[in-house]
């Protein structure tokens, strides 16, 4: 056989640099269509976590929910004084998750604690004369946290929030809470909506359940 002539032996190197143009080529659409996957795994696993997150905030947001729901029915579930104190008192302990709160009951002119944890007498007895800092802000007459309850001259230390209990348009009380438990670092959008339903159903509860002794004490035996 014959010696490929000059012209067949010129097209090799041609056909061998189209062959590598075309291998280059496929290589760059292989390593785009990679970078293209990438993308949007990228994008699926992102929305993936956006699923979860919302997710996990709905079960959030369906359990502060229904904490709502339980506390509404157990203060207004008695008109036992007693029973609806020991209903707040768990509601601040456990759901609020504080260690030191006191709750105040107006009297006349005065103030007086008729539900407290953690706190000694001492403090106590400084709480109710509403002096200073803390005095300001009952008088406000609303909800109060954080910057609002700096201590100042004669305040009361630690205090986190400021929850006046209404009855109607009466102002029947208040409840300070105190230090939170160790493990929850500070108040959320769920604790203020507690507080809202306890300023705006606690105080009524209790209310109602002193008229309510009123009654059965002024019915004949």
């Amino acid at each position: 056989m014959g010696q490929p002539g000059p012209a067949a032996t010129g097209l090799e190197p041609a056909l061998l640099r189209a062959e590598l143009a075309r291998a280059r080529e496929e290589l760059l659409a292989r390593e785009a269509e990679v970078e293209r996957l990438r993308e949007e795994l990228a994008a699926v696993e992102e929305e993936r976590r956006r699923i979860c997150d919302e997710y996990v905030a709905s079960l959030d947001r369906a359990t502060e929910v229904g904490n709502l729901y339980v506390t509404l029915r157990r203060l207004h579930g008695s008109l036992d004084r007693g029973e609806v104190l020991d209903v707040l008192g768990e509601v601040l302990a456990n759901l609020v998750g504080t260690e030191e709160f006191a709750v105040l009951e107006r009297r006349g002119e005065g103030v007086r604690v008729v539900r407290s944890m953690g706190l000694a007498p001492d403090r106590l007895g400084a709480l109710v004369t509403l002096q200073g800092a803390l005095g300001r802000v009952a008088a406000a007459g609303r909800i109060a946290i954080g910057p609002a309850l700096e201590p100042g001259p004669g305040g009361p230390e630690e205090l986190t929030a400021w929850i006046p209990l209404r009855a109607g348009e009466r102002e029947v009380g208040a409840i300070a809470v105190f230090r939170l438990l160790g493990q929850k670092p500070g108040l959320g959008a769920g604790d203020l909506e507690l507080f809202e339903v306890l300023s705006a159903h606690a105080g009524l509860a209790l209310r109602s359940a002193e008229l309510s002794a009123r009654r059965a004490e002024e019915l004949p035996a």
